[in-house]
């Protein structure tokens, strides 16, 4: 074992299920932090000091259309609504939390300040409804009451990564910044890496819905299982699991998948870095692919929230169909529209951050064979693709 050195309201409602994010920014004075010796940054909603990662601003990003349309479930309250006074609806300890059921919904524009948030939950004292019915700010770093990075009062985060050698992306003018799993040329926002955050345990549980596959099991050569154009591309049933540990590089990745040709099933075996930025086989906050310095070119550079490479199988139909075979996942920043296009290359592009969506997620997750066919794209005798438009934290 190699070793490196769900959502939270406002509301009183604890929420697992979501994004799960550290928040970037400090709207207001300090409580309870330590004291900075790096005075000369100043703490507001996208810079604080001694952050040791850049990361794109969303307004970076050609493709950032603004809109955030996240669930969450597994709700918990803190408290009751009948609580006498003195109380505490924080419920740090956790000691007065009670599970409750319903769901949290966010439908919003960031960029317009228009949109909805709305909870329907099962109380022990009947049914419960939160509706935001004016989108309203009350500090300038709200940015009109809808923020990215953070929403309403619902504190929504994006985080970043990125890795790989150029495909598509634009040349940089800010040569001095080095580009690699952490760096990235011309950033706008401070990050804090995973292992700055004392709590940070590396584990991230996720599963992957809404899967499509990029051409089918059986497609004669020459073909592209990119499928950037969306034109080849078939809605599959199942899920995809990750459960992993960052630090410790262990876990387990595995799609269970409904394809035409029956039960298909991908799971990696053996975690194993194939490239020194993949830090030990599973890395978290990384910038990979397109121009990052990481990965290749076959997919925009992005922020990689956590992923995943090594070896693995896939059966069908619980046969074995390959063995010790290259299995790459990765969750990352949208690199398909809503309309499942990858725009990319994207030519003009106004900045160094890659042709993503910073308001979407998605899991991306592939098998490929080791004996190469220039004829396909990837030049892969093998390559399985499937992506997953549903991300969910757990």
């Amino acid at each position: 074992m190699q070793t490196k050195g769900t959502f939270r309201g406002c509301l009183a409602l604890l929420v697992g299920l979501l994004w799960i994010v550290t928040l970037l920014a400090a709207c207001g004075p300090t409580g309870g932090e330590a004291e900075s010796s790096a005075t000369e940054t100043e703490r507001g909603p996208r810079t604080q000091p001694g952050t040791e990662m850049g990361l794109y601003a969303p307004t970076q990003h050609d493709l950032y259309d603004g809109k955030f349309i996240i669930s969450g479930d597994r709700i918990y309250q803190v408290g009751t609504l009948n609580d006498e006074s003195p109380w505490d609806h924080m419920g740090n300890d956790a000691s007065n939390l009670r599970p409750v059921g319903g769901t949290a919904e966010i439908d919003v524009n960031e960029i317009q300040n228009t949109g909805s948030f709305r909870a329907e939950l099962e109380l022990p004292e009947g049914k419960y409804v939160i509706d935001l019915e004016e989108i309203k700010e009350f500090s300038p770093c709200q940015d009109g009451g809808i923020a990215a990075l953070l929403v309403g009062l619902l504190w929504i985060v994006t985080l970043l990564a990125a890795c790989g050698p150029t495909g598509g992306e634009a040349e940089s003018s800010a040569t001095e910044t080095e580009r690699g799993p952490r760096t990235q040329p011309g950033t706008e926002m401070g990050l804090y890496a995973p292992t700055q955050h004392d709590l940070y345990d590396g584990k991230f549980i996720i599963s992957g819905d809404r899967i499509y596959q990029v051409g089918t099991l059986n497609d004669e050569s020459p073909w592209d299982h990119m499928g950037n154009d969306a034109s080849n591309l078939r809605p599959v049933g199942g899920t995809a699991e990750i459960d992993v540990n960052e630090i410790q590089n262990t876990g387990s990745f595995r799609a269970e998948l409904e394809l035409p040709e029956g039960k298909y099933v991908i799971d990696l075996e053996e975690i194993k870095e194939f490239s020194p930025c993949q830090d030990g086989g599973i890395a978290a906050f990384l910038f990979e692919h397109g121009d990052s310095g990481c990965g290749d070119g076959n997919w925009p550079k992005s922020l990689l929230y956590v992923a995943g490479w090594g070896l693995g199988s896939a059966t069908l139909n619980d046969e074995p169909l390959y063995e010790n075979y290259e299995i790459h996942f990765m969750v990352t920043q949208g690199m398909r529209a809503r309309d499942l296009v990858a725009n990319y290359p994207l030519e003009g592009k106004r900045s160094e951050a890659g042709a993503v969506n910073p308001a979407l997620q998605q899991l991306d997750f592939y098998i490929r064979s080791p004996e190469q066919n220039d004829a396909n794209h990837p030049n892969r005798e093998v390559f399985d693709h499937f992506f997953a438009m549903e991300v969910t934290w757990k």
